[in-house]
C-alpha cells in the first residue's frame, strides 16, 4: 500500500472558492383582511405557506410539525398549535414561532436543481455550488399582517449567469383570496389598476413619491387615434420626409360625430397576471393624461408605457413610445417582462417590521437571557452575535463590491450607448437636412411652374392691362415706377409686341433677379431663358454720353436722399431686343438691393441717345 506523502512540495489542501450572495425575488406587502380579524388573517397566510411546504416535501416522510389543516379550515385552527422546529434532510428547513410578538418566520435552504428538476431536457441544468435560501416572515402589526418574502442565492464567485427570479407559488393564492386583501398601498391583483378619478391620481402620486416604495410601477397610457384628413387632387410625388407643401388647401373631412376610440397600446393581460407581485400595473385613460402630467410631474405620451422605478433606487423612468410599441410589440413585451422580473435582483429592499429567521433567533435568545440571565448564556449569546455581525459585514461587503462592479459596467454600457445614439442622431439630422433641402427646392420649383402657368394664362390682352398684371403676378419681385405705368397707359397696341413684353418682364422678375440674388449664375439664367422663351434676352448696363445728355429720361425719382425725399436715380440696367423700329423692345430698370426688387422706369421704347432721338 502506498502512503500519501503530505510533505511533498506539490501537495496543497483543496481550495475553497469565494462565495457571493445576492437577493432575487423580494416582496413586502400587508394583508389587511376583509371581514375577518387580524389573527384569522395570520392563520390563513401561515396555513397557505405550510400547504406549500408539504407540496415541496412530498417526496419525504413528513414530520408531524408540517401536518396542519388546509387554509380553508382556518377557523378551526388554533395558534397555540404552532411551534418552532428544525428539519435537515439534505434540505434545511427552520421555522420559528414567537407567540408573544405574533412573529412566524421560516428559512428553507436547498441546492440549485435547475429550472425543471427530474425532466430529461430541462431549460437550465443545475449550477454546481449554488444554494437557494427562501425567507418568509409574517408579523402582526396595527393595520394587518406584514408579509415579507425574500430569496437569497449563494454561489461561487465568477459563476456564469445569475439565478432566475421566481415568485413563490402560494403568493398568488394569498393575493386571490378575498379574505386576505394583500397589498402594497395598492392591492396585488391579476390585472392592471384603472385610474378613473383625480383621487386615484393623488393616491398614485403619493405612492410614487413614497421613499418606502419597493416595487416598480408600470403606467400604460391609453391611445386615442387622430382625426383623419384627405388631401385634394392632383397628387404630387411623395417625398421621404413630410407631405408636399402646395398652394392648394387641404380638405379636412369631419367624420360623423362619435366618441373617440381609446385603447391601450398593446395587450399585456398575460404579462400582468404572470408578474403580479413583481410590479404594480396601472391603466391611465386618455381623458386623465393631461392631469397626470400636471399632478405627477412627469410627462407620458399618447399610447406610451412608462416604468417608474422606486425613489430608493434612483427613480429612473423607462419609456416605450407608441411608435416603438406598434413597430415591434413582441420586442417591447419581452424587454418589459425581463425588466420587471429581474428588477428586485441584487437590491437591498426594506421589509418594514418583518423579522426573518436570523433576527428571530436573536429575539428568542433575548427571551432566554431575560428569563435565565445565566453567565454562560450571556457569553454564548454575545459570541453568537459577534459571529453573526461578522458574517453580516462580510455579506454586505460582497454585496457592495458586486453592486459597485455592476454600476461601473452599467455606466460603461450607457456611455457606449450614448455615443452610438449621438452618432445616429447626427447621421439622421444630416439626412433630414439634406432631404429637406432637396424637397424644398422641388416644391419651390413646382410652385414656380404653377405660378408661371397661372400668369401665362392671365396675360393682358392690351397694353393698358400690363400694369395690373405686373402688380398681381410679379408682386414682390418686380414693380413699375409711375413713369413706366404712364408709358404703358399711353402706348397704342400696334406699337408694342405684348407677348414679348410679358416674357421680358417675367424673365427680369424671376431669372435675372435670381442671378442678382446669387442663386444662379449667368449661364444658368441664359439656359432657363432659352428653355422657357426659346430665345435669349440681352441685359446690359446703362452707360454712355446719353445718360448725361438726357438725364430726365434715364433717371427716375426713387431712392431717398439725405433730406428724406426721393432723388433722381439712374436706371442702370436695360433689357434690349432688336434694333429696327418694328421689333424693337427696351426695358430700362434699376435693382433695389435693400428690398430685392426690380424697379422698371421705362418701356417699351428706346430712350434718346446721341445718335437716336
Amino acid at each position: 500500500m502506498q502512503l500519501h506523502n503530505d510533505t511533498a512540495p506539490n501537495y496543497q489542501p483543496l481550495l475553497l472558492l469565494r462565495n457571493i450572495k445576492y437577493p432575487t425575488f423580494q416582496l413586502h406587502a400587508v394583508a389587511s383582511g376583509c371581514g375577518i380579524d387580524t389573527e384569522s388573517v395570520l392563520k390563513i397566510v401561515i396555513l397557505e405557506t405550510m400547504q406549500w411546504l408539504r407540496q415541496r416535501f412530498r417526496a419525504f416522510e413528513l414530520p408531524k410539525e408540517l401536518d396542519m389543516s388546509e387554509a380553508s379550515c382556518f377557523s378551526e385552527f388554533e395558534l397555540n398549535a404552532l411551534k418552532s422546529f428544525h428539519l435537515d434532510v439534505g434540505y434545511r428547513l427552520e421555522i420559528i414561532w414567537i407567540p408573544e410578538n405574533k412573529i412566524w418566520t421560516l428559512q428553507l435552504t436547498e441546492p440549485d436543481l435547475g429550472t425543471k428538476p427530474g425532466e430529461l431536457n430541462p431549460e437550465r441544468l443545475p449550477v454546481p455550488g449554488r444554494l437557494i435560501e427562501t425567507n418568509i416572515s409574517y408579523v402582526v402589526k396595527s393595520g394587518g399582517v406584514e408579509c415579507g418574502f425574500k430569496t437569497i442565492v449563494s454561489e461561487p464567485e465568477g459563476t456564469e449567469g445569475q439565478c432566475e427570479v421566481f415568485r413563490y407559488a402560494f403568493i398568488k393564492h394569498l393575493a386571490r383570496n378575498p379574505l386576505i386583501r394583500l397589498s402594497q398601498t395598492w392591492q396585488l391583483i391579476d390585472k392592471a389598476h384603472q385610474i378613473t378619478s383625480i383621487s386615484d391620481l393623488k393616491k398614485l402620486r403619493a405612492w410614487l413619491a413614497d421613499k418606502e416604495r419597493m416595487m416598480p410601477a408600470v403606467i400604460i397610457a391609453e391611445y386615442t387615434p387622430d382625426k383623419k384628413t384627405i388631401p385634394e387632387i392632383p397628387e404630387l410625388p411623395v417625398f421621404k420626409f413630410g407631405p408636399p407643401v402646395l398652394s392648394q388647401r387641404k380638405l379636412e373631412l369631419e367624420l360623423p360625430q362619435e366618441e373617440p376610440v381609446q385603447s391601450i397600446p398593446m395587450d399585456l393581460s398575460d404579462l400582468i397576471r404572470y408578474r403580479m407581485g413583481y410590479a404594480q400595473f396601472f391603466i391611465l385613460p386618455a381623458s386623465l393624461r393631461a392631469e397626470y402630467n400636471k399632478n405627477i410631474g412627469q410627462e407620458i405620451g399618447d399610447g406610451e408605457i412608462n416604468i417608474v422605478e422606486p425613489k430608493k433606487f434612483g427613480g429612473y423612468i423607462g419609456r416605450f413610445t407608441y411608435y416603438e410599441i406598434t413597430q415591434n410589440p413582441k420586442k417591447v413585451k419581452e424587454e418589459l417582462d425581463l425588466y420587471i422580473q429581474t428588477y428586485a435582483r441584487g437590491k437591498e429592499m426594506a421589509y418594514g417590521n418583518c423579522v426573518f429567521v436570523p433576527k428571530a433567533k436573536e429575539l428568542e435568545r433575548n427571551k432566554i437571557i431575560t428569563a435565565r440571565n445565566s453567565k454562560e448564556e450571556v457569553v454564548d449569546y454575545y459570541e453568537d452575535k459577534i459571529r453573526e455581525k461578522e458574517e453580516e459585514y462580510r455579506r454586505n461587503l460582497d454585496s457592495y463590491r458586486k453592486e459597485i462592479c455592476d454600476r461601473d459596467n452599467k455606466i460603461a454600457r450607457l456611455y457606449s450607448k450614448i455615443d452610438e445614439l449621438e452618432k445616429d442622431k447626427k447621421a439622421i439630422s444630416e439626412e433630414i437636412e439634406k432631404v429637406s433641402s432637396e424637397y424644398q427646392k422641388k416644391i419651390k420649383a413646382i410652385n414656380g411652374v404653377i405660378s408661371r402657368y397661372e400668369a401665362l394664362l392671365n396675360r393682358p390682352k392690351g397694353p393698358d392691362g400690363v400694369n395690373a398684371w405686373v402688380e398681381k403676378y410679379l408682386c414682390g419681385k418686380l414693380i413699375f415706377h409711375e413713369r413706366a405705368k404712364d408709358k404703358m397707359r399711353k402706348i397704342t397696341p400696334e406699337k408694342v409686341n405684348l407677348p414679348l413684353v410679358c416674357d421680358a418682364l417675367e424673365h427680369l422678375a424671376t431669372d435675372f433677379r435670381d442671378e442678382l440674388l446669387g442663386l444662379i449664375n449667368e449661364n444658368e439664367r441664359r439656359h432657363r431663358c432659352s428653355q422657357k422663351y426659346n430665345r435669349n434676352f440681352e441685359i446690359v448696363l446703362t452707360k454712355g454720353p446719353a445718360v448725361d445728355m438726357y438725364p430726365g429720361e434715364y433717371k427716375i425719382k426713387y431712392r431717398i436722399g439725405y433730406k428724406g425725399k426721393p432723388v433722381e436715380t439712374l436706371l442702370d440696367y436695360h433689357l434690349k431686343v432688336g434694333n429696327d423700329s418694328e421689333n424693337l423692345l427696351r426695358i430700362y430698370f434699376l435693382y433695389d438691393e435693400e428690398k430685392e426688387l426690380i424697379v422698371v422706369g421705362s418701356l417699351p421704347e428706346h430712350l434718346s441717345t446721341s445718335s437716336y432721338k
